[in-house]
């Protein structure tokens, strides 16, 4: 359900609880050099909902990961949660937790200009309201006022030459008429008034 890279470490996160016979609960690490299995297992687990790892981003020693779980190596993570690339502990990193209905859940995680964003099917963070869309201090996992509003889930994020995309199942996002797609600065967090673009059919 989500891969990400990190030097020569693969990590893979679904729904599984075993890699090639050894314990590894929906999260998992891969030698990419010698295809080997890694040490590196953080137990996490589920208790109010469907137990998986769906979103996975490897930032400078850390995995931040999203998905179906409400604690990690012991500790509670609310669907949000940052571990060690290569120890595979839990980092202090903690937002709020991400809420919603029953199919609530996270789908992409980037990080730029010190915050980390968020997309997925959620309706609040912490109890404050986010619909799908979502952004924290990377230091500190506060969440920011940076909400464009969308109406509807996000799907995927993605980083290029200086803009953040996203991409989701709303029309409007920031205020402005965006189908499905936008583009932000991240730097403030504002959509560019100028960027527009609607997939053929949509509108």
């Amino acid at each position: 359900k989500a891969l990400a890279v990190e030097g020569t470490r693969l990590f893979a996160g679904g729904t599984f609880s075993s890699v090639g016979g050894a314990p590894r609960t929906l999260l998992a690490a891969v030698d990419t050099t010698t295809r080997q299995l890694l040490p590196f297992a953080p137990l996490i687990e589920a208790q109010t909902v469907f137990a998986q790892v769906t979103a996975l981003h490897a930032d400078a020693g850390r995995l931040f990961l999203g998905g179906g779980f409400d604690v990690v190596n012991g500790s509670a993570r609310g669907s949000l949660a940052a571990v060690d690339t290569a120890s595979g502990a839990l980092l202090a990193w903690a937002p709020g937790a991400i809420t919603g209905d029953v199919f609530r859940g996270i789908a992409s995680i980037v990080t730029a200009a010190g915050r980390v964003w968020v997309g997925g099917r959620f309706s609040a963070v912490g109890g404050v309201p986010r619909t799908g869309f979502a952004v924290f201090d990377e230091t500190t996992a506060a969440l920011t006022a940076i909400d464009p509003t969308p109406d509807q889930p996000t799907n995927r994020l993605s980083l290029d030459d200086g803009y953040l995309y996203v991409q989701g199942d709303w029309d409007r996002f920031g205020g402005l008429v965006r189908p499905r797609i936008a583009r932000l600065d991240p730097q403030t967090g504002v959509v560019d008034p100028a960027w527009q673009f609607t997939y053929p059919g949509v509108g």
